[in-house]
């Protein structure tokens, strides 16, 4: 079944869907789209197969990862403060997500950096007002905003949606403060775990959630059907490689 991304179609003005290897469809719908894109299992060699067989070209590895919950007690720091982002943070929020958050980013190889930072930026705003994820917490140091994480837990299991602190402050243990923070408030609404997901490519991602108690539960592979050939996307691969984005 091939559906249609919506959202994403308007944001990146492109035909977009979602393909669904496990269900009915009609083939020459792909054909209707700019790009196509579907996961699987990482063992499923039968969606595999069938990805292969509509000419979808395999992108990334998908790691999800999980949490139970543990209540945190949060040391006093006096120069540094968790709340729940506002409105007049969404500007310097959204320039940490651009910097942070593009250059693992699989929206790299679809539609360039310039609409992958735009895409984080807008998740951010609107996960400040609580119109895609629910919430978003800014973590700020002598008042000013260095990081924040984002929350999905509304009628789902809690998860993760994007969490960034600034390059010149990461390894000073401030995304292991939002993550406690974040166990703590989850807590309260009597959740019991949490989960995420990052990028295969994200080495430093998945080191940082297993050094704070994450396990991997789940490996999916991320597929994608453009409107260019097999080679064209190699060799925008290739573009990428070289200028490092990996």
């Amino acid at each position: 079944m091939v559906q249609k991304l919506e959202w994403e179609s308007a944001f990146f003005k492109a035909n977009c869907a979602q393909f669904y290897p496990d269900k009915i469809f009609e083939p020459n719908n792909l054909d209707e789209y700019d790009w196509v894109q579907g996961k699987c299992l990482i063992n499923d060699e039968l969606s595999k197969a069938i990805f292969g067989n509509n000419k979808f070209v395999f992108e990334d590895t998908r790691v999800i990862f999980e949490k139970k919950l543990q209540a945190e007690e949060l040391p006093f720091h006096s120069n540094i403060e968790i709340e729940r982002s506002s409105v007049d943070e969404i500007d310097p929020l959204s320039t940490i997500a651009k910097k942070e958050l593009t250059e693992h980013s699989r929206l790299l190889i679809l539609v360039g950096k310039e609409q992958t930072e735009k895409f984080y930026a807008e998740w951010v705003k609107k996960a400040v007002l609580g119109t895609f994820d629910d919430i978003s917490f800014t973590i700020k140091m002598k008042e000013e905003p260095v990081g924040f994480i984002t929350l999905k837990y509304s009628n789902t299991e809690p998860k993760i949606g994007l969490i960034a602190i600034k390059r010149e402050l990461q390894g000073h243990s401030l995304g292991k403060k939002l993550i406690h923070f974040a166990e703590n408030f989850l807590i309260e609404k009597n959740h019991k775990s949490l989960q995420v997901i990052t990028e295969g490519r994200n080495i430093r991602a998945q080191q940082f959630y297993i050094k704070y108690g994450f396990n991997i539960t789940n490996i999916e592979c991320w597929y994608y059907r453009m409107k260019k050939s097999v080679k064209d996307v190699n060799l925008a691969h290739s573009k990428f490689e070289n200028n490092k984005l990996y």
